[in-house]
């Protein structure tokens, strides 16, 4: 049986603890994989739990909308020339971790603050680009 068709009974049946069980033991079995690491999040998130109740062999590095957030967004965007789409600033954020967010809510979050501007509709990540203002030298 192939990983997903494990993971796949667990949906059809909408056995989530079952599916958190799964995921357990292979994070046990696996655990520095971080694509294990995040569909046992995704499990844990969708039914209602955090990543405290599981003991953990290796730690999952979790992201949450904070202060950290903005101020990485804003330090990748000042180094490029061309606006970001929200949605790529996101998957560049899951390569630094497990964010506990979806894109619109970074997107939502980062028009909080005044460092960043917008150009295209903010009604989808995938349509709103995002770049840093730079600071002037005068």
């Amino acid at each position: 049986m192939e990983e997903w068709e494990a993971d796949a009974g667990f949906f059809d049946q909408e056995d989530w603890e079952g599916l958190v069980e799964y995921r357990c033991q292979k994070a046990e079995q696996y655990p520095d994989d971080p694509k294990i690491q995040h569909s046992l999040l995704d499990a844990l998130f969708a039914i209602g739990k955090d990543e405290t109740a599981i003991n953990w062999i290796i730690k999952p590095n979790i992201l949450r909308l904070d202060n950290n957030i903005l101020d990485y967004c804003y330090n990748f965007l000042k180094t490029k020339r061309k606006p970001r789409t929200v949605h790529e600033l996101y998957l560049e954020l899951c390569c630094e971790g497990y964010p506990a967010f979806d894109d619109n809510q970074l997107m939502d979050f980062l028009l909080s603050d005044n460092r960043f501007v917008f150009t295209g509709s903010t009604d989808k990540s995938y349509d709103c680009f995002v770049s840093a203002i730079r600071k002037s030298n005068n």
